[in-house]
């Protein structure tokens, strides 16, 4: 039997040490390059919001090591920290842009890299398994808002945190000791990762080894920050107008900016379509997932149906809790009616994050194609699960272009850095204004800036 395929037969999923490791440099390769070209030409080296507002500023005021742990809209980034930290002392300055962009991309790779030694023995077809670690730099929408910069990173915490929960537990002690270490700095990065808990405490009721003690125990050593610091530092309330989420705004919410954008990147195309047909055409983005999600359910293996079955909801109740956290009048969508779509927004990141994880049914279902009839029809099998694949990668890849972009909204970084140090030295008592995409700005005192740039 293909030790690429599924059926019978001793852990059939299995690759070589060597086969494995070389497929885990080509997923982080294919990764990087995916994440990096998604970004458009120009776009690397400008400052995405808080990474230019909170994070360098911060830096830049308070010194490395006080930021770390300094909280920022109710709850801790401890990623984006040590990152902004490692840009500003390794790279000079003026290359911050482009080290931040760099760094986060290359973590989001990892977060791939990642994917794919997690998922084995879970996602047992090789094809889909490596299509599964790249879900997270396919989804059309991620490169508007979620790539290539710090302020999203939280997002692919999420993801891997998810994975590592449900990943099989025969590995050494040292990638043991790996990962819960990982775990560690993502709760201490995503607070939402804590609606992934209910999945490691559904694992310890079959399985009480040491290694799932001590994820939990990393998991909560990462959470208890976070809620001290949402308890003594809340997040603050937005000044647009506030009214209560309902069930019905959730699931229409996550119809038309997590599922829809996925067919259909041009998310000023989608307001016009729901204007016109209201609501009930997202229906029409829901039954492929339906589809896919029902060839899991009736031919995977159990560890395949629970695994796609976590995926999917952390992708709701992420996106949920989103929502009721910040209960905004621009979020009550099933109250949406004609024209209030042209006014929507649908091109949120939540809803980006929110796709991500419902983007893998896609391969899992292709796997569970494999691994039902890989025995009797192998080459059949494999054609239709293929087939799947292509079909499915092709709709998605030929969004990209469609995406709506805010990056080059702001020059780039090393621009603006080296004309501010420039005015500075000949005034130093002045503040000068960066700008950082999508068309907001941020102040830095002369003596801040010279003090940074060495002068």
């Amino acid at each position: 039997m293909s030790k690429h395929g599924g059926g019978s037969g001793a852990e059939p999923w299995r690759l070589a040490r060597h086969r494995e490791s070389a497929w885990l440099v080509g997923v982080l390769v294919a990764a990087l390059a995916l994440a990096w070209l998604r970004i458009p030409a120009g776009g690397h080296g400008v400052l995405w919001a808080e990474d230019g507002d909170t994070f360098l500023r911060e830096q830049i005021e308070l010194g490395s090591f006080a930021t770390l742990f300094h909280p920022y809209a109710g709850y801790q980034h401890f990623l984006p920290r040590v990152i902004t930290v490692l840009s500003a002392e390794l790279f000079p300055l003026d290359n911050f842009g482009v080290a931040v962009s760099l760094l986060s991309l290359t973590t989001t790779a990892l977060v791939c890299a990642g994917t794919f030694r997690l998922s084995r023995g879970i996602v047992t077809w090789l094809p889909a398994r490596i299509a599964v670690s790249l879900v997270p730099v396919l989804v059309p929408l991620i490169s508007r808002e979620l790539l290539g910069d710090l302020a999203n990173l939280h997002t692919y915490c999420l993801w891997l945190v998810v994975w590592i929960f449900l990943a099989r537990s025969d590995v050494s002690r040292t990638e043991k000791l790996l990962w819960a270490g990982v775990v560690l700095a993502c709760f201490l990065t995503e607070v939402q990762a804590i609606v992934a808990l209910p999945i490691l405490v559904v694992r310890l009721l079959r399985d009480r080894s040491r290694w799932v003690w001590s994820l939990l125990a990393a998991a909560l050593l990462g959470a208890l920050p976070q809620l001290v610091t949402w308890m003594l530092v809340p997040r603050p309330q937005f000044n647009a107008p506030h009214g209560a989420i309902s069930v019905a705004d959730i699931l229409v919410g996550w119809g038309a900016t997590a599922l829809l954008p996925v067919w259909s990147g041009d998310t000023e195309l989608n307001a016009e379509i729901l204007a016109s047909h209201g609501s009930g055409i997202l229906l029409l983005a829901l039954v492929p997932f339906a589809l896919a999600v029902g060839i899991v359910a009736a031919l995977g293996r159990w560890r395949a149906r629970g695994a796609l079955g976590a995926l999917l909801f952390v992708s709701a109740a992420a996106f949920a809790g989103t929502l009721l956290v910040n209960p905004l009048t621009i979020f009550q969508f099933a109250r949406f009616d004609g024209d209030d779509w042209l006014a929507a927004q649908i091109d949120i990141r939540y809803g980006a994050a929110a796709a991500i994880f419902a983007l893998a049914s896609f391969p899992f279902a292709a796997s569970s194609i494999v691994e039902r009839w890989g025995m009797r029809a192998p080459r059949a099998s494999r054609v239709a699960a293929s087939a799947l694949l292509l079909a499915v990668g092709i709709a998605v890849v030929l969004q990209w272009a469609a995406v709506p972009n805010d990056r080059l909204a702001a020059a780039p970084w090393s621009a603006q850095y080296r004309e501010a140090v420039s005015t500075c030295a000949a005034e130093p008592v002045s503040e000068q204004v960066f700008a950082v995409a999508p068309g907001k700005s941020f102040e830095l005192a002369c003596e801040d800036l010279l003090r940074s740039a060495g002068k």
